[in-house]
């Protein structure tokens, strides 16, 4: 979904006369902490595949959005970072909630035609999701809101993933539009 909202947020950013070019003077503190933490999330991806358990899992889960607030709270004064870190938080706070896995929505994900990421998670498949029941910590922080088709990937996601959809947009269109404050934006060369 993030992929998405960069793609998105890069078209409008150049539909309203941003350059592309201009991302490259945002100044992002710990990037390589964001980069590291993602990594983690596809290793996450594989780690059924390679025997990773679900305790290694479950810490490994939360420890990336643990890095990924230490970046975004280095980066507060940019604009949208607020909405990207109140996002993350809330989806490490279910994730941790609910012993290292996002729960999600099995009616939602049946509704958007996902049924084999349905079976995926009613056979305990993935160490990082599970379908909601009765015992889910923090449901209403799951993933249970609907991105139907039209969507290009349909997706059910949570109330973290839409803050940080926003932030996301945000951040782009003022990196694109030239509208970083003074101390956060490199100097162009002359």
């Amino acid at each position: 979904m993030l992929s998405s909202a960069i793609i998105v947020s890069i078209i409008v950013g150049s539909l309203r006369g941003g350059r592309l070019g201009t991302l490259a003077n945002l100044e992002f503190a710990h990037l390589g902490l964001v980069f590291l933490a993602f990594f983690l999330e596809v290793l996450l991806g594989f780690g059924l595949r390679w025997g990773l358990g679900d305790p290694l899992a479950a810490i490994l889960h939360v420890s990336l959005y643990l890095l990924l607030l230490y970046a975004l709270w280095n980066n507060r004064r940019l604009p949208g970072v607020f909405y990207l870190l109140t996002g993350v938080l809330l989806n490490c706070l279910v994730i941790a909630a609910n012993g290292g896995r996002m729960p999600v929505s099995g009616p939602a994900l049946l509704r958007l035609g996902l049924v084999q990421h349905h079976d995926l998670l009613v056979q305990n498949l993935s160490l990082t999701h599970q379908l909601m029941g009765p015992y889910t910590r923090l449901w209403w922080l799951g993933d249970y809101w609907l991105m139907p088709p039209p969507f290009p990937r349909p997706a059910a996601f949570s109330p973290g993933d839409a803050l940080m959809v926003i932030g996301v947009f945000l951040l782009i269109q003022a990196a694109m539009l030239g509208r970083l404050p003074a101390a956060t934006s490199k100097p162009r060369p002359r």
